[in-house]
């Protein structure tokens, strides 16, 4: 995703998902369950995805630095300190045997992402561990992003 495009100054939901999907296709996730691939990871600084999900929009920044991989999903807009989202970020080896699953809180564009990676609230892991879910320099992914039930006033999530 361009690093000048600031999609909180577009607008209303329909007009930055007209303008994302026709200017930055390749970069875009239109459901909150999909499987795509991160290529070539050892050389790209990092990556960001546009998804747009449960009538809101996220981002998922990753990046591999200093041997580790970082992925973090954030909700543009809201404020709340509460998240009302989360995401499970899923990698399957080639053999269909071996996988990977994490399930982490959405949190706002508020916070700083560099802030989420060092407190751990991201997908990190070891280069050597992502390696062995790699096919020719390219990471495939699932990412699922639901959303959080509230029972009273507090969170309750649901993993099934």
């Amino acid at each position: 995703m361009g690093r000048g495009l600031d999609i909180r100054t577009l607008g209303q939901y329909g007009v930055i998902m007209k303008h994302v999907t026709e200017e930055h296709e390749r970069f875009v996730m239109l459901t909150h369950d999909s499987s795509n691939v991160l290529e070539n990871l050892t050389v790209t600084p990092g990556y960001t995805q546009v998804i747009f999900a449960h009538g809101e929009i996220f981002l998922m920044r990753s990046r591999l630095q200093k041997d580790k991989f970082h992925s973090a999903v954030q909700q543009i807009g809201p404020k709340s300190s509460t998240p009302s989202f989360l995401y499970e970020f899923r990698l399957l080896a080639e053999d269909g045997v071996r996988s990977v699953s994490f399930c982490n809180l959405v949190y706002g564009d508020s916070q700083d992402i560099q802030t989420l990676n060092n407190a751990g609230n991201c997908v990190r892991l070891d280069y050597d561990v992502i390696r062995r879910f790699m096919y020719a320099n390219t990471l495939p992914y699932k990412l699922r992003i639901d959303r959080i039930a509230s029972v009273d006033s507090g969170p309750l999530i649901q993993i099934d």
